[in-house]
């Protein structure tokens, strides 16, 4: 981890702007238009979870929402290509 971390550390500048993305879509044609594009996308479309499980697991008492902000641009980069990125879930107490 410390790696990508460090990785990140020194790309900074280059992570100011986000590449485009499924979010975009969605803004740019509206639901509708968000809908078909999904169901022409030929690809796999693919959902990462680890911010949600990592507040739902023993690392909810190490990691930070302030850790995961921070991690957030790498991720928005790194992870461009996934249709999907769950950040909330589980059971409310």
């Amino acid at each position: 981890m410390c790696v990508y971390v460090c990785v990140w550390l020194a790309g900074v500048e280059r992570l100011l702007t986000t590449p485009h993305g499924w979010r975009d879509v969605l803004l740019e044609k509206g639901p509708e238009g968000f809908a078909k594009a999904v169901r022409q996308h030929k690809g796999l479309l693919l959902m990462d979870t680890t911010f949600r499980d990592a507040h739902q697991s023993l690392l909810a008492t190490r990691v930070r929402t302030y850790d995961l902000k921070r991690i957030s641009p790498f991720v928005a980069h790194t992870l461009n290509p996934l249709f999907a990125l769950e950040n909330w879930g589980g059971t409310p107490m």
